[in-house]
């Protein structure tokens, strides 16, 4: 089994807002030959550069099957 790791930091400015950062963990496992997964965390701090939203936290999870 193949593990991935890696880690993403992505800030973005918006004009007259407050910064966006976006900080990603994934890590790609190959189950098998033909047979993948993704599960991926994403934290975004100020969501749509608005400083009064909380942060955000985004789990996701991606399969990937070769036939």
């Amino acid at each position: 089994m193949k593990i991935h790791l890696p880690l993403a930091l992505a800030p973005a400015l918006l004009p007259s807002a407050t910064a966006v950062t976006a900080i990603e963990f994934t890590y790609r496992a190959q189950l098998l030959k033909w047979l993948a997964i993704q599960p991926s965390f994403q934290t975004i701090i100020h969501p749509s550069g608005a400083a009064n939203l909380p942060t955000a936290k985004v789990l996701l999870l991606r399969g990937e099957a070769s036939i």
